[in-house]
């Protein structure tokens, strides 16, 4: 399952070879050991097991269900025969279907390779608005679910781009089952297995969901190794905003000490977008204590903020107690600027801090004159 595999599919009703349609994978390997769960799946499929497949460092390479349940319509119903598989994060994988079987739509007509390539899309999108429908309201007004796919629900009309024409109810379910409990069982015992090297697995070679799905959990790690965190700040960088945040937000309390990360925190406040900014800034709040080089940087940053950045800024410097003459004087340059907003806000801080430097009493002084003439 190392790369995406060619889905065959005949255009009889018997396949000549099974019909496999497989995303890309984190991993080249196929899966040497398969570990079997009893779960309750809550989803009527009275299909209980699922396999767990490792590699041979006992990192999940995928997970497997086989399905064996009916689908009905037009009165009349056939047995649904497929293995679906997920991602070890819980993500969509594929599905296979033994040879000789396949999906068939409400005139009992066979999928073509083009049905297939639809439901393999969307099984893939785990936001499909099909998450926000139950089954009943698929049931058209007869209430008879045997005439679900013969598209005479009015909330078919909704959601006719989300589903394989004359397969409604197939693709719901399948839809589902995929997106359903299976997937946060998935995850569970994934995330039991989670060490350094699967977690860099991960973020070398997963989509951008695996990534995010890494990092949410990077914390719990017992050590991160020099490389694992240099892939951590690459991933910071991101112009995915989503997956930028979940980099800045991963790094442990132990690290966030550090002045490696902190200064690559600073670097964020410098060189990302506004979103990063605040994450960035929110994060420093975090260790006990700024390294020097890091109360530099930002005091160095602190001339071209605005709003409520500058806020966070000097919120951090006050509660981290940065209280040296140098950094306090360089603030108070600012008072002389001509936004009032932010001059406001360095005064505020100025008279919190309370030096007794007569340079800085001076210009607070001065600021103080100015704006009772205005």
């Amino acid at each position: 399952m190392g790369m995406a595999l060619i889905a065959f599919v005949s255009e009889a009703a018997g396949q000549a070879v099974p019909i496999r349609y497989l995303l890309p994978s984190v991993s080249a390997d196929t899966g040497v050991n398969a570990v079997l769960f009893e779960e309750d799946f809550a989803d009527s499929t009275y299909s209980n097991i699922l396999y767990q497949h490792l590699d041979r460092d006992s990192i999940p390479v995928f997970y497997e269900r086989k399905i064996k349940t009916s689908v009905c319509f037009d009165g009349k119903c056939r047995l649904l025969d497929m293995s679906v598989y997920w991602k070890p994060t819980g993500g969509y994988l594929g599905f296979e279907m033994p040879q000789g079987e396949f999906l068939s739509k409400t005139d009992h007509e066979p999928f073509r390779a083009e049905d297939y390539e639809k439901l393999h899309a969307i099984l893939a999108d785990s936001l499909s608005p099909l998450a926000d429908y139950s089954f009943f309201e698929l049931v058209p007004e007869t209430g008879n679910p045997d005439q679900v796919d013969a598209v005479s629900s009015a909330t078919l009309k909704d959601i006719v781009d989300f589903i394989v024409p004359g397969a409604a109810f197939t693709t719901y379910r399948l839809w589902h089952l995929v997106h359903g409990r299976t997937r946060q069982l998935v995850s569970a015992h994934s995330e039991r297995l989670l060490n350094e090297k699967f977690a860099l697995l991960l973020l070398a070679k997963g989509s951008p969901g695996d990534q995010i799905w890494g990092l949410e959990r990077a914390g719990n790690l017992q050590a991160w190794g020099e490389l694992f965190l240099l892939r951590v700040m690459r991933l910071g960088e991101s112009e995915n905003l989503n997956l930028a945040a979940a980099a800045i937000r991963s790094f442990p309390d132990r690290l966030l000490e550090t002045g490696e990360v902190q200064h690559f925190l600073v670097q964020r406040i410098e060189k990302g977008g506004y979103p990063q900014k605040k994450m960035a800034l929110a994060e420093l709040f975090k260790p006990e204590k700024l390294c020097d080089s890091t109360v530099a940087g930002l005091v160095e940053l602190i001339p071209e903020m605005n709003g409520d950045l500058l806020a966070d800024a000097l919120a951090l410097l006050f509660e981290k107690k940065v209280d040296n003459l140098p950094v306090i004087r360089k603030l108070a340059v600012l008072l002389d600027g001509n936004n009032r907003y932010n001059s406001g806000k360095v005064y505020s801080f100025l008279e919190k801090v309370n030096s007794s430097d007569a340079e800085i009493r001076k210009k607070m002084a001065e600021y103080k004159l100015r704006r009772a003439k205005q």
